[in-house]
C-alpha cells in the first residue's frame, strides 16, 4: 500500500487545526469553583471575618459575575464588607479587591476593583474583612462567589 505525501501532511495539518481548536474550547470551558465565606454574628470594627491560603491561582470574574448571598439579620444601613488579597493577618494589609455590600433589605452588591476578571497567585492569603463602623443587625451571613481555579 503506498501513501500520498502530500495529501498525509494536508491530512495531519488539518488534524492538528482541528485539534487546535477543541483544546481552544476546553480552555473557554473552565471548570467553576465557589469561594464561600460565611459568619453568624455581627463583625466587629474591621474585623478580619474570615481567611483562607489559595492552593492554585484564582480567577475572579469581573464584578464578581454569578456571586449570590442570604443574610438572617439585615444591617441598619448599608454594610459593606472587603475582601483583600496578599498581605498579613493584618486586615489593612493586602490589596482591595472588591467589595461586597448587604443592604437593609438584605440585597447583596457584590463588585470589584478591576473591570475584567483578578488572578490572585497561587499562595495568596485571601481575607474577608468588615467595615469600621459595627452593625447589631447583621447576621447569619453567607454568600458564594464563583470563579475560576487556574495553573
Amino acid at each position: 500500500m503506498s501513501y500520498d505525501p502530500a495529501a498525509l501532511a494536508a491530512l495531519i495539518g488539518d488534524m492538528t487545526g482541528k485539534l487546535d481548536q477543541v483544546i481552544g474550547l476546553g480552555a473557554l470551558q473552565r471548570a467553576t469553583y465557589d469561594l464561600v465565606f460565611r459568619f453568624q454574628s455581627a463583625p466587629g470594627a474591621n474585623e478580619i471575618i474570615d481567611f483562607f491560603l489559595l492552593g492554585s491561582a484564582y480567577v475572579l470574574p469581573a464584578q464578581m459575575a454569578g456571586a449570590i448571598g442570604f443574610a438572617g439579620g439585615h444591617p441598619v444601613a448599608d454594610y459593606v464588607l472587603t475582601l483583600r488579597a496578599g498581605g498579613t493577618l493584618d486586615p489593612a494589609t493586602g490589596d482591595v479587591i472588591g467589595t461586597i455590600t448587604i443592604s437593609p433589605a438584605g440585597l447583596f452588591t457584590f463588585a470589584t476593583v478591576s473591570t475584567v476578571e483578578t488572578i490572585v497567585p497561587k499562595g495568596s492569603l485571601i481575607k474577608l474583612v468588615g467595615q469600621p463602623v459595627v452593625d447589631a443587625g447583621l447576621s447569619g451571613v453567607t454568600f458564594a462567589m464563583p470563579g475560576f481555579l487556574s495553573a
